[in-house]
């Protein structure tokens, strides 16, 4: 399902770099089309398989084990793993353009554990906004990082570097790259806040 949405997305943003380009577009919603096509198929079979009295029998056993848990013991447990994860957050900040993926992975962690608990056990309210909109660009960020792995392909692949729509569609690798960037900026900027304010607090 992930990977369906993804190419949904994909689509949205090519019509947004593309514009009234129909020259471009067209050919490349076609391949995308045609990905989502293939990958219609192996959502159908996951749904098939899918069987709500095993979730339901997962969600008793995991009720079952945080019962035999004190509030207390729980979470100085989180915050340990929280405090982990920040950690690396941390670590990774240095090499922020290289490592968005995995900052996006540890926050991902940070942000969940944080939903399990009463609001503001772990962390204050403008805190959790911010890591929320943090994950917000990265995830962003990824769907660029994936529409110009997908254009280069594509352009490549299929386009002759002698036809028009060869260079227009690296033009557009560019504006989606600019824009990526400028989400990384964001992004960068943000956790930055966040951990200052977390050191401070």
């Amino acid at each position: 399902m992930g990977r369906h949405r993804n190419i949904e997305i994909r689509k949205q943003l090519l019509a947004l770099f593309a514009g009234k380009n129909k020259q471009v577009s067209e050919p490349l919603l076609l391949y995308l089309q045609l990905l989502q096509d293939q990958t219609d198929s192996y959502c159908r079979q996951a749904v098939q398989q899918y069987e709500k009295k095993e979730l339901d029998e997962l969600t008793t056993q995991l009720t079952q084990n945080l019962e035999n848990l004190s509030t207390e013991e729980s979470l100085n447990r989180v915050k340990d793993v929280i405090a982990s994860s920040m950690e690396n957050v941390k670590h990774d900040l240095k090499h922020f353009k290289n490592k968005s993926h995995l900052i996006r992975k540890h926050l991902k962690d940070v942000f969940y554990w944080t939903k399990i608990f009463d609001d503001e056990a772990i962390f204050i309210k403008t805190q959790i906004k911010t890591i929320d909109k943090v994950l917000d660009l990265l995830g962003h960020i990824q769907d660029h990082e994936v529409l110009i792995s997908n254009l280069k392909y594509f352009r490549k692949t299929v386009l002759s570097d002698s036809i028009s729509e060869y260079d227009m569609i690296k033009k557009m690798e560019t504006r989606a790259e600019k824009k990526k960037e400028s989400l990384l900026e964001g992004a960068n900027k943000l956790t930055e806040e966040l951990l200052l304010n977390l050191h401070k607090n």
